[in-house]
């Protein structure tokens, strides 16, 4: 495992927690390409800073519990993490905001070009969160 491809993706969760989106930016390639449970590829800087203004303007979260380790392939990496967050206002799918809490267990992989984070495929139980949020 390369310890700098190390920093490099606790840099990203690092960025992340502290809301310091340029930060998260300069941690990836310009076409970096995130994927979330298998949905439809988020790719550029651009469509990532897209994301996140809409991600922050329903949720507030911070990962936790943040394991890197090696995978199967020079320059990959598997994360476990906890994301703890407040669901701030509705969001499509999910049922109305009234400021819930919740807490997932997850899992990422990342792959890195260059020494920056090139690819994201992140898997949140999104059905555990849901029922999370019709619970609170």
């Amino acid at each position: 495992m390369s310890a700098d491809d190390k920093q490099r993706i606790s840099q990203y969760f690092s960025a992340f927690n502290h809301a310091d989106w340029e930060g998260m930016l300069s941690a990836l390639t310009d076409d970096v390409r995130l994927e979330i449970n298998g949905g439809q590829a988020i790719v550029g800087q651009k469509a990532f800073t897209e994301h996140l203004s809409e991600n922050k303007m329903h949720f507030l979260e911070v990962f936790s519990d943040v394991h890197i380790v090696a995978g199967s392939s020079p320059g990959e990496y598997a994360v476990d993490y906890v994301l703890s967050g407040q669901y701030l206002s509705s969001a499509p799918g999910l049922p109305p905001a009234r400021g819930q809490h919740y807490r997932l267990g997850g899992q990422a992989n990342f792959a890195m070009r260059d020494g920056a984070i090139a690819r994201i495929r992140m898997t949140l139980d999104e059905d555990g969160r849901r029922a999370q949020l019709a619970d609170d």
